[in-house]
């Protein structure tokens, strides 16, 4: 399975903030526009917000269980570089001791397999 369609299995929110007009925000923009349909398609219930306003400096937060939070500094990244820090992001909650409320539900988790047949549900 794609790390993409792990991402509500590992996670329990992932935050976007960026600056809609800065250089520097750029590769977060890029990646977002590219990658927001794949991610919600593969996880329609995981919460993804993006938070925009002038002058932010970009940076992604993710919500591990029992609360763990993890924001990562993406000011200047290329989209490839964003991609990469968040692949290592969703890696890393393999790794964390889970609670009862990241157990899957029914439907919970799209596998790739899942989006062809996305008419079915």
């Amino acid at each position: 399975m794609s790390w993409r369609a792990r991402l509500s299995t590992n996670m329990q929110e992932m935050r976007f903030h960026v600056c809609p007009t800065s250089a520097s925000s750029q590769g977060t923009r890029d990646f977002l526009t590219s990658n927001w349909a794949s991610f919600r398609m593969l996880n329609p219930r995981f919460p993804i917000f993006v938070r925009d306003a002038t002058g932010l400096k970009a940076s992604v937060l993710v919500r591990y269980d029992w609360n763990v939070e993890k924001r990562v500094d993406v000011e200047g990244y290329s989209k490839e570089q964003l991609e990469t820090t968040i692949k290592e992001l969703v890696e890393q909650g393999t790794t964390m001791d889970r609670s009862l409320e990241s157990s899957p539900k029914d439907r919970d988790i799209v596998d790739e397999i899942d989006v062809r047949l996305k008419d079915d549900y």
